[in-house]
C-alpha cells in the first residue's frame, strides 16, 4: 500500500508540531528582588550565556536558581558543554533573543 502524496508524517506540516490549543501567554512571574534567583535573571536577560563556572563560586546552586526560574515560568535554554575545569560536561544557561526582546518590550 502505497502512502497519499499529501502524507504530513508524525511530525506534522512541514516538520512543524502541529496543535489543537493556542499557545499560552508568555507570563513569567519575577522572583523576589533580594535573591540569588533574580541575580540570575537579571544576568540572564543581559544576554549572558552561564555555567558554573562563569557564574562564579560564591554560590554552589546555580542550577537550582534556574530550576527556580522555571516554575515562575521563565522559558531557559540549556546545553552540555565541556570544561576544561572538568573531565564531564557542565550545562550552560542562557534565555532566547526572542524572549528578551519580549521582556524589553513590556
Amino acid at each position: 500500500m502505497k502512502k497519499p502524496a499529501n502524507f504530513q508524517g508524525a511530525a506534522g506540516f512541514n516538520g512543524k508540531q502541529l496543535t489543537l490549543l493556542p499557545e499560552p501567554l508568555f507570563s513569567p512571574q519575577w522572583p523576589n528582588q533580594s535573591t540569588l534567583a533574580c541575580q540570575v535573571l537579571s544576568r540572564l536577560l543581559d544576554g549572558e550565556h552561564l555555567t558554573q563556572i562563569t557564574y562564579g563560586f560564591d554560590s554552589w546552586r546555580l542550577s537550582a536558581h534556574i530550576k527556580q526560574l522555571g516554575y515562575l515560568g521563565w522559558p531557559i535554554d540549556r546545553d552540555d558543554v565541556t570544561s576544561t575545569h572538568r573531565k564531564r560536561p557542565i550545562s550552560k544557561y542562557w534565555i532566547d533573543a526572542e524572549i528578551i526582546a519580549k521582556v524589553k518590550t513590556a
